[in-house]
Order: structure tokens, then sequence, then C-alpha cells
């Protein structure tokens, strides 16, 4: 039933303004999944109106957070240009890694977490914590890695972990192994996102000894952080 409801004024008691667009809405959906809208809907923030008015996001982002609230899903939109708008697929249904419209969606999901984080809407942020894991990969560009890094590194505290381990991981799990660079970031990155550099150091000298201590009985002697020295070749001349 709340599906149907999604959008419409039929028995909506209230209504929120985000931007310039306005959406009716129904406490009783909201409520019982979001502590913001509950304390809001119990306090002085509403309007005698019945209108909440939010003006610091987006109502792009707002309107799949709704959708979410009354269908258990949303829909993401990438960033790539010519990449069109699908349907973001249910955890029962693996998304199609071999589509190239899944480029440019990890942005929208860290967007989706923020969102979720906002409203503290759990389930939210663990559906697009999910999503956002499984697209990040095909975002390893640098038409979109330092803005997917940037979000979610501005978007979140030092310990809201979700999102920045993924990154974290991603990149370490795709660092190169014999020759060249990272072809998806660069010094410049890294200045702009001092906290991204230090996890990532962490991460790779933790990586690099476990790789020592794996190799430990190997007779070739192993190169003490090698993945490191290839992935930051040339960046600190």
């Amino acid at each position: 039933m709340s599906t149907s409801l999604y959008l419409s004024s039929e028995w909506s008691d209230l209504t929120i303004r985000c931007g310039d667009q306005v959406f009716p809405a129904h406490k009783w959906i909201l409520c019982q999944q979001s502590e913001y809208f509950a304390r809001a809907c119990n306090g002085s923030f509403i309007e005698s109106s019945g209108e909440i008015v939010i003006e610091e996001l987006e109502p792009i982002y707002f309107r799949e957070t709704l959708k979410f609230l009354y269908t258990g899903d949303y829909t993401a939109q990438n960033n790539a240009e010519t990449s069109p708008v699908v349907p973001a697929v249910g955890l029962d249904h693996p998304i199609p890694m071999s589509e190239p419209t899944v480029v440019g969606y990890s942005i929208f999901h860290a967007h989706m977490y923020q969102q979720g984080d906002y409203f503290q809407i759990h389930n939210l942020k663990e559906k697009a914590k999910w999503y956002f894991e499984h697209s990040i990969f095909f975002d390893l560009h640098k038409l979109f890695f330092p803005a997917v890094v940037n979000k979610v590194y501005s978007s979140t505290i030092e310990s809201d972990r979700g999102l920045r381990d993924i990154v974290i991981k991603t990149v370490i799990e795709h660092l190169p192994t014999s020759t060249g660079s990272v072809t998806y970031f660069d010094k410049e990155d890294l200045r702009e996102t001092p906290e991204f550099a230090i996890d990532l150091c962490i991460a790779s000298l933790n990586h690099n000894v476990d790789l020592e201590l794996m190799n430990a009985d190997s007779s070739e002697e192993s190169r003490p952080l090698a993945g490191l020295e290839y992935a930051f070749s040339g960046w600190m001349e």
C-alpha cells in the first residue's frame, strides 16, 4: 500500500519542501523509519501548516530518499553523460557487471548514504553501502574516482568507516603489482583529500607487511613496500 502512496497527495498529512520542489508525504510512513522525521513531526520543527522545509539538501537525492521510504529501494542516476538512467537493482539481483551503464554510479550511492545518515535511516545507509561497494570498481577512472573519494570523505565523519573502508579496500586490491603507476588519481587528488591519503598509506603499509609475512618462507627475497612504491612512483619528486 505504501508504494502506491509515493508522491501521492492522497491521505497526505505532511508537506516537505526541498529546494524548489514540494513533496507530499505521510507521517506514519516516514516517522516509523526515520528518527529525523519522528522528531520533526513530534516537535516544534514542523511548521503550523504541516510543512517541513529542508534547504541544505538537493531535491534529486531527497526524492530518492522518499522513494526508498515508500518502496524499500531507490533509482540511481549516473554521472556519465553518455550513460542512461537505469533503476538500481534489488539486493537479490546482482548488478550486471558486464554492462557499461554501471559506470558513474558510485557517487550517487555515496550521496544516498549521506541521506541515510542525515535522516537517520539505517536501512538506507546499508542499501546505499551495498550498491556503492558493487559499483565503485567501475569508477576507477580519472573522470570519476577523485570526485567519489572527495564525496565520501567530505560527507562522512572519521569514525563512519562504511564507505571509506570500501574506497581504501578497492584501491589496495587494484594497486599495480609489477610496473606502472595509478592512473585514476594523482598527487593533487591526495593533497585535496588528506584523510584519504593517510588511510591509503596506512592500508598500503599493512597490506605489504601481510605480503612480507606470507612470503617469509619464499626463497626469493621480497621487496618491502613494493606495491606502495609502484603506486606512488613519480609523486614525491
